[in-house]
């Protein structure tokens, strides 16, 4: 089966961000806590960890998809370990049926200590771990995946460049055509305490960049921009570029010998604001060297995600405090959140020479907004399959948050059993908002939704 990984996404927003580091919150109580603040910051992508032991709740992923957040399964399994197509092909295919499209298989191979001390030191690394991931490549394609090759530890115990440069060459050697048509590549893009133009360019514009070289005479893969050389190998061994997913996009995780004194480096949330931007198609200037431009990001990085949560211990996660502390962390994004309002704003501009706007009513950054009761609600999988039809004609933006639906043009709510109150309504059309009623059935009932 043949993907199209670069077109999966309905949002304009290629930004998504890291959930937990473990497979312990995918509750519907945790869907409660999480899907309005990922909403509110507009992602588009979501880093979920999963095993085999440990697989995530369908319902949990399907209601991410029906709210425009396209979520990127990771898994590592044992490089300790051989692995038959069939190992995982279950897991593969009910993560198709649920909505996934990306699956990314292993983590950092590169590194020593991700294999056993006599493994690491027999010859042929990298041909090696193609044997592990080349069957589970091919039975998450042929269960409708897209395989993601592993992210490489930026340098690592084996260069990373070189290490996938083989990679990519050995697949293509045995004509691994189902892997290939549908790979995508994955990358830490740390900053390394550079300039987000760190490296910008690729081993084309850094010939002297080697692997192992670790001088700072010449800029290398070691930064943000480390898509430029993975896309450089994709070209010259396959012709053509690849789609990448970045991942800890910005964070300063690591560092070699930089230059920049730590009062001047820009902190993790301004770094998420200017590479949203970037990949928004804006013109930003480099926080670091004002009179130069930060470098355009490729359409071939489809997803770049930021990490927001700490890792905590099993005992700290299930702490109250924890949970509101992570909270916190979502919402200390004011640059970022201001931002992504104003361009709501900045759409509504584009569009009102085609819609009539009163001017004592609030700005309609959007035109149709569908506004659910609550995720409660909207978990149940029989009210959103009653949706479908509606959902499919009119394409509304879906959310839970009445402030945010009283920024569109036209709003409609769920009225009736368990709806909307009608308290809400009444302010939305204070607001200036066109608000359709829509009733819909009890789950037991047959009939059809009726709009008003």
């Amino acid at each position: 089966m043949e993907h199209h990984s670069h077109k999966i996404s309905n949002t304009p927003y290629r930004h998504g961000f890291h959930y937990y580091s473990d497979t312990s919150h995918f509750t519907e109580n945790d869907l409660q806590i999480w899907l309005p603040k990922l909403m509110d910051l507009q992602a588009a992508w979501l880093i979920l960890q999963s095993s085999q032991s440990n697989p995530i709740p369908s319902n949990f992923l399907e209601m991410l998809i029906r709210s425009h957040i396209q979520p990127i399964i990771s898994i590592n399994p044992s490089l300790h370990k051989s692995y038959e197509k069939g190992t995982f092909s279950s897991l593969f295919k009910s993560y198709a049926q649920s909505g996934v499209k990306h699956i990314i298989l292993f983590d950092r191979p590169n590194l020593r200590g991700m294999w056993k001390k006599n493994c690491w030191s027999q010859p042929n690394l990298v041909e090696r771990f193609l044997k592990q991931f080349i069957p589970l490549a091919e039975s998450a394609a042929d269960n409708g995946l897209a395989p993601v090759f592993p992210p490489l530890q930026p340098g690592g115990d084996y260069w990373d460049t070189a290490f996938l440069w083989i990679a990519l060459k050995q697949l293509q050697e045995q004509k691994k055509e189902s892997v290939l048509k549908n790979l995508t590549l994955s990358a830490y893009a740390w900053d390394w305490k550079h300039s987000l133009n760190w490296g910008a360019g690729g081993q084309e514009r850094w010939p002297n960049a080697s692997p192992y070289n670790t001088s700072t005479e010449t800029q290398d893969q070691r930064g943000f921009r480390i898509f430029d050389w993975y896309q450089t190998i994709a070209k010259a061994v396959l012709n053509k570029p690849l789609p990448i997913i970045l991942l800890e996009a910005g964070s300063s995780k690591e560092n070699h010998s930089t230059p920049i004194p730590e009062n001047k480096l820009p902190d993790a949330g301004n770094n998420y604001l200017e590479i949203v931007r970037l990949l928004s198609g804006e013109s930003v200037q480099d926080p670091l060297d004002p009179e130069k431009s930060l470098e355009i990001i490729p359409r071939e990085v489809i997803s770049c995600n930021f990490v927001l949560l700490e890792n905590k211990t099993n005992e700290q996660q299930k702490s109250d405090k924890i949970i509101e502390s992570h909270t916190l962390n979502f919402l200390n994004l004011p640059s970022l959140k201001s931002w992504l309002i104003k361009q709501k704003v900045a759409e509504t501009d584009n569009i009102s020479s085609e819609i009539e706007v009163m001017k004592t009513v609030p700005t309609h950054n959007i035109k149709h907004y569908l506004l659910l009761p609550n995720t409660e609600w909207a978990a149940n999988s029989k009210h959103m399959q009653a949706l479908q039809p509606y959902i499919k004609r009119y394409q509304p933006v879906i959310g839970f948050s009445s402030e945010e639906a009283a920024l569109d043009k036209i709003v409609t709510i769920i009225t009736g059993e368990d709806g909307y109150p009608e308290a809400e309504i009444a302010k939305l059309l204070k607001q200036g908002c066109n608000v359709r009623k829509m009733q819909i059935k009890s789950p037991l009932s047959n009939k059809n939704i009726n709009e008003e």
